[in-house]
């Protein structure tokens, strides 16, 4: 972001006071090259703030003309290109990821990608092929001993799902299978003391997001 700022002429400083300001720039746009250019773009018409400000209310509308109106895009178009060369399969799940929330594991994305028209067990293969299409983030849970995979949407992908999931007329279905998911895994809790307990609160600390965005949505619907 840097780089590009001062390409334009203008100034531009980490480690001084602008620092916090280019984070919250750079944090909004997810680290997306194509956002932090167009980020970039708007120095010197605003000020830093302004534009941090901006973005934090309204993450992806950031636009690039280029040469002829067919050539102005923004971040949700970038994602939306990104969606449309993904299977159908996977743009199906794409949209019912944006009911869990960063990070969450494999088996909670098989519990909102085994509805019809999706396949039980498909989750591996369409959450590998988000990933690969850039539509995913993973990172491996740290726990002594090792842990699951964790995956997560960043905000401007997430924005572009949530928009699909309500497009599609699904998105009541699709929470209450994750809500299900969750209940029915606390409902089948081991006792204190019973074979399974380590093992259950690894699924709690692995699926804490997931756990806790359920039991909200459990406690407003009654």
């Amino acid at each position: 972001f840097v780089d590009r700022v001062r390409a334009r002429g203008e100034p531009a400083e980490v480690d001084g006071p602008d620092g916090p300001a280019i984070a919250r720039i750079c944090a909004a746009v997810d680290g997306l090259p194509l956002g932090i250019e167009l980020a970039a773009a708007r120095v010197g018409t605003f000020t830093l703030a302004e534009i941090a400000d901006g973005l934090g209310r309204e993450p992806g509308t950031l636009s690039r003309l280029g040469r002829g109106p067919s050539r102005q895009r923004n971040l949700h178009e970038e994602v939306d290109w990104s969606y449309r060369l993904a299977t159908p399969d996977e743009r199906i799940a794409h949209r019912r990821l944006a009911v869990l929330p960063r990070p969450f594991t494999l088996n909670a994305a098989e519990a909102v990608c085994s509805i019809p028209p999706l396949r039980p067990g498909s989750a591996l293969d369409l959450v590998g092929g988000l990933a690969h299409r850039s539509l995913l983030a993973s990172a491996r849970a740290s726990r002594p001993g090792g842990g699951p995979t964790w995956f997560g949407q960043l905000d401007t992908i997430r924005a572009h799902a949530r928009g699909a999931l309500r497009e599609s007329g699904e998105e009541e279905a699709v929470i209450r299978a994750r809500t299900r998911w969750v209940v029915d895994r606390v409902a089948a809790a081991p006792r204190y003391g019973r074979p399974g307990q380590v093992a259950w609160f690894d699924w709690l600390d692995d699926n804490r997001a997931t756990i806790d965005a359920s039991l909200e949505e459990a406690r407003a619907l009654g």
